[in-house]
């Protein structure tokens, strides 16, 4: 093979300068690392705010339904209620009646 051989200080300064990308790769990756766990801490912890504010979510929907619940059948009672007041008023008002025209 034709070309001549580095020599040793050229060989020295190419592995300094490989050594320092080497640290330099190395920091980055370290860097890398520490941030990935960073977020994956953080996705945590937002995954767990998430779930309690979704229970939380849930109960206040179920008492809301439960109390809609109620509201409803207390309407459906005073309905009720006020169709038999109708009914009575209406039976007085022909009791009423048939006694005015029995006297």
């Amino acid at each position: 093979l034709d070309g001549k051989d580095p020599s040793e200080e050229e060989l020295v300064a190419k592995l300094s300068t490989l050594e320092r990308l080497v640290r330099n790769k190395k920091e980055i990756l370290l860097t890398k690392e520490i941030s990935a766990k960073e977020i994956a801490i953080r996705i945590r912890q937002l995954e767990s705010t998430s779930n309690n504010w979704k229970a939380a979510t849930q109960s206040l929907l179920k008492d809301t339904n439960d109390y809609q619940g109620r509201v409803q059948e207390r309407q459906r009672l005073r309905t009720a209620q006020k169709s038999e007041i109708r009914m009575y008023d209406e039976l007085i008002i022909a009791s009423k009646a048939k006694k005015a025209d029995l006297e």
